[in-house]
């Protein structure tokens, strides 16, 4: 008596197999993010600050003015070299994501960009919008062991780039 693993031709063992590893890249790629900031987007899911400003006017200016925009530029050119400064002192690889932008902290905005999703802040959640309360965004960084980093205080901090709702 055959087992039904041995009556199976080749090509339905081929489609299962493609199937199997489909679902597992699949299952690999959609794992969730945890709630601070994360270096770890893919550069095709960044979309830069530049095009959050249509909407986020006001949080924009805030960022502009702010030491996270001119982040990568005051790096040295040694270390902008360095994987280790480039975690905090980007958002991406390209030259629209150099310094601490949006997405740095919100998630990569590929998905929750549309007006459409914004609107509806459960969606726009689900389909990656990070919102950070408190410390614990600022704190992926702001507690990195560079001799350069000065002391945080994040009350007085956070006033100099407070942004969003009240």
């Amino acid at each position: 008596m055959q087992t039904i693993w041995a009556r199976m031709s080749f090509w339905r063992w081929i489609s299962l197999l493609g199937l199997s590893l489909g679902l597992v890249v699949f299952a690999v790629g959609s794992q969730p993010r945890t709630a601070h900031c994360q270096r770890t987007y893919r550069s095709s899911n960044l979309v830069g600050a530049h095009r959050c400003r249509g909407c986020h006017e006001q949080a924009y200016q805030t960022w502009k003015k702010s030491a996270h925009s001119r982040s990568y530029a005051r790096l040295s050119s040694r270390d902008r070299k360095n994987p280790a400064c480039l975690t905090c002192h980007t958002t991406g690889t390209a030259s629209h994501l150099q310094g601490v932008q949006c997405e740095s902290c919100h998630g990569g905005g590929k998905y929750y960009i549309l007006p459409e999703i914004m609107v509806d802040r459960k969606l726009a959640r689900y389909v990656g919008l990070k919102v950070i309360k408190g410390a614990a965004g600022c704190t992926t960084c702001h507690k990195s062991p560079s001799t350069k980093l000065r002391k945080f205080h994040y009350p007085s901090l956070w006033r100099k780039i407070a942004h969003g709702k009240k």
